[in-house]
């Protein structure tokens, strides 16, 4: 049953009258006739019963008819996502299986026959129609007649149609842009988009002008204003004007990075510039893209540097070369490990067995089975004496040996004693120490102020602690002294 404006008024208007009758009804009966004093009691107490019943039923009638009022008005308009759109003046609204229009107060505007409506984007709604699609306006008028068999919602502002199994676009003002003409198509993306005919790629811009005809096997992505393109199983790039900047001779390409891009003949890679000129010849064995100043080249397996003006800074001799990790890299050379910078200098010898990278400007290093620390110098200003160190992380690092942990600053002063089971860090300020298999806790500094004899310890808030051995709890502060905590609020 669908309802409308006139129903809930109505309603409105006969509940009122409903409940004076039955009222006045009840009022005349009581008065009309004569009763012992019990049984007028007892018609009083069932008059008032009775007129509380009739109060609740009215209650019920009149929430269902604002229920329905509200239906059509703001509160169910509302629940739609494309509010954004419609609450103002319309919302989409299903009877019978058919979807149309009504405005806030339940009046039709657009008639109950769509099989679907979408939400507005760009302007436009998406209509479907016995499997045919069209688009509406936000007044509700039918600008593009359901006529397509598919239409794609709008990216970049033009909607990607099929119809008969070709592809077109429509604008936001239902203008035909491109009409159903190619056998496949991508959506518009700044300002472009991909399209084919039969097996032939070309790229479209937003007025339908074909800027590069269907004449690729293949187009990829633009990178820095060029994208790679094959043809006849080779390789080439173009601009975004769709010129030839590298005619396809290629066998592989990569995407340029940094005014340069890898490209490979014959099993070998070598460099080109934007202009498509080759920087570096096709020598390598295998190259990477220039994330930096610096592409890492290969030759027998060896590893070294090329700059963008295609000059080996360092030549293929590294058995292992890592990315770049604040402007270093670890490079391996006969079992050993080492760092070169951004302009492929060397500023520490491979010398070491185990490198991590630096942080706080100090590196983990091991040699001869032990760790420690150098600087960017090359200084070794923690020797390498213990077991197994952490990275710097706030000024300290976790560090080892003989199986227990402990703490050292920058400096190589130890300020937590390494004589623990396990050292973590629990609060501001705080760790939490385990030694022979109970618990404790200890400040940064290396002030022990509840010893480790506890079985288990947690956070109660930011300042008190709560100890727990067997059954036993007990709360501390911050200086160790036991506590009552205070009641939760």
């Amino acid at each position: 049953m669908y309802f409308n404006n006139c129903n809930y008024k109505i309603l409105l208007t006969i509940i009122p009258k409903i409940s004076t009758k039955l009222s006045l009804k009840l009022n005349l009966n009581l008065q009309s006739k004569s009763y012992s004093k019990n049984q007028k009691n007892n018609c009083i107490f069932g008059s008032i019963m009775s007129k509380l019943l009739i109060l609740c039923c009215v209650k019920i009638l009149l929430y269902y008819a604002l229920s329905v009022q509200e239906a059509f008005g703001q509160k169910k308009t509302s629940n739609f996502k494309d509010k954004k759109y419609f609450t103002k003046v319309l919302t989409r609204a299903k009877s019978k299986g058919k979807w149309g229009l009504i405005d806030k107060q339940g009046n039709e505007v657009v008639g109950f026959k769509y099989d679907f409506i979408a939400g507005i984007t760009d302007g436009v709604a998406i209509i479907e129609l016995d499997k045919k699609y069209g688009l509406l306006n936000p007044k509700g008028e039918e600008v593009v007649q359901p006529r397509y068999d598919e239409i794609a919602n709008f990216k970049d502002g033009l909607a990607r149609v099929i119809l008969n199994n070709k592809t077109g676009f429509v604008g936001a003002k239902a203008i035909e842009v491109v009409p159903p003409m190619y056998d496949k198509a991508y959506d518009f993306n700044k300002g472009i988009a991909y399209v084919r005919i039969s097996a032939k790629w070309g790229i479209i811009n937003k007025t339908g002008t074909e800027i590069i005809k269907p004449t690729y096997d293949t187009i990829y992505s633009f990178s820095q204003d060029l994208a790679p393109v094959l043809a006849e199983k080779k390789w080439g790039y173009i601009n975004a004007k769709g010129k030839e900047i590298l005619k396809p001779t290629y066998d592989q390409v990569k995407p340029f990075t940094n005014s340069v891009a890898s490209v490979c003949i014959n099993g070998k890679w070598g460099f080109i510039n934007t202009q498509g000129k080759e920087i570096t010849k096709p020598i390598y064995d295998s190259s990477s893209v220039f994330i930096t100043d610096l592409a890492r080249v290969c030759v027998d397996k060896k590893y070294g540097f090329v700059n963008k003006k295609g000059k080996e800074v360092n030549k293929p001799q590294y058995d292992e070369i890592n990315d770049f990790a604040n402007g270093l890299t670890l490079v391996k050379l006969n079992g050993k490990w080492g760092f070169v910078n951004k302009k492929g200098i060397e500023i520490i010898e491979p010398k070491y067995t185990r490198v991590d990278n630096f942080t706080e400007n100090l590196a983990p290093v091991q040699a001869n089975g032990k760790w420690g620390f150098i600087n960017k110098k090359a200084k070794e200003t923690i020797p390498t004496t213990y077991t197994q160190v952490l990275s710097f992380k706030q000024g300290v690092s976790k560090i080892k040996n003989d199986g227990k942990w402990g703490y050292i600053n920058s400096s190589n002063k130890i300020i937590i004693p390494v004589q623990y089971d396990d050292i973590i860090p629990f609060n501001k300020g705080v760790y939490k120490v385990k030694s022979g298999g109970k618990y404790g806790l200890i400040t940064t500094n290396g002030k022990e102020f509840v010893p480790p004899t506890y079985d288990r310890i947690e956070v109660y808030n930011t300042t008190i602690f709560t100890l727990y051995t067997g059954r036993k709890v007990v709360y501390v502060n911050k200086k160790g002294k036991e506590i009552i905590p205070p009641k939760a609020d």
